[in-house]
């Protein structure tokens, strides 16, 4: 009878795919041939704490028997290359950020960030935005404080203006016999109705000036060339 043989069939070894020294490098190398930022694998993180676990396992097993220090470069060289590659896509972050708070992109793929570079990038937003509010702020406050400047010059010229009008017509309204008759003229009590600066009179001297609502007495022609102009409103005569 022959004999019959059995194999047991063997099935095919299932290996996890991990991060390597050479792996980390050819990412870096990647990025630093672009220039915008590169997406990475979604358990990039993972895979490099995974790493890292490993190989202190294998330095902590040396460390019993004989130290392998190949393990110690690799890890300390992985670390480099690592800190590099993070700092290396920290600049594009801040370089991005800074250009979509000037010019907002109307559609981003924010899943090119790893999850605490995609913190970072909103931070940065977040301040530059409040930057640019408070920059508007200074300039619109500029702007009014400039406002004001103009209207208080415009209301000095305005002020100006007004007076050598008064002085004008009080001078030319009147001659040498206006003049001699004045004497025999009421006087009246009246009072300011805004300020009077101090002017120049028909008879060439000075009067004012005067706050509003302050009395004053001035002779029939002055009185009637100022309730002209809206500056008094007359009270009473005085024989």
């Amino acid at each position: 009878m022959p004999i019959i043989y059995k194999f047991k069939k063997i099935s095919k070894p299932k290996f996890k795919y991990m991060i390597t020294f050479k792996y980390i490098r050819e990412i870096y190398e990647n990025e630093k041939k672009h220039r915008n930022l590169q997406k990475l694998d979604d358990d990039f993180i993972k895979k490099i704490n995974d790493y890292l676990q490993r190989k202190e396992k294998l330095i902590e097993k040396s460390s019993k028997t004989v130290m392998d220090y190949s393990v110690i470069n690799e890890v300390e060289n992985f670390r480099s290359l690592l800190r590099n590659l993070l700092e290396l896509r920290k600049k594009k972050i801040l370089l991005l950020a800074l250009n979509h708070a000037l010019s907002p992109p109307s559609t981003f793929d924010e899943t090119i960030f790893l999850d605490f570079e995609k913190k970072l990038y909103e931070k940065i937003i977040d301040e530059l935005k409040n930057f640019n509010d408070e920059v508007e702020h200074v300039f619109s406050t500029e702007a009014k404080d400039k406002e004001k400047v103009t209207e208080k010059e415009n209301e000095k010229s305005q002020e100006k203006k007004e007076e050598k009008e008064m002085d004008k017509t009080l001078l030319h309204q009147t001659n040498k016999t206006e003049i001699m008759e004045e004497k025999k003229d009421s006087k009246y009590m009246v009072e300011a109705t805004e300020n009077i600066p101090s002017f120049l009179t028909y008879k060439k001297d000075f009067l004012g000036p005067y706050m509003k609502g302050e009395r004053f007495i001035c002779d029939k022609k002055i009185a009637d060339m100022l309730k002209k102009l809206n500056k008094i409103k007359i009270l009473y005569e005085i024989e």
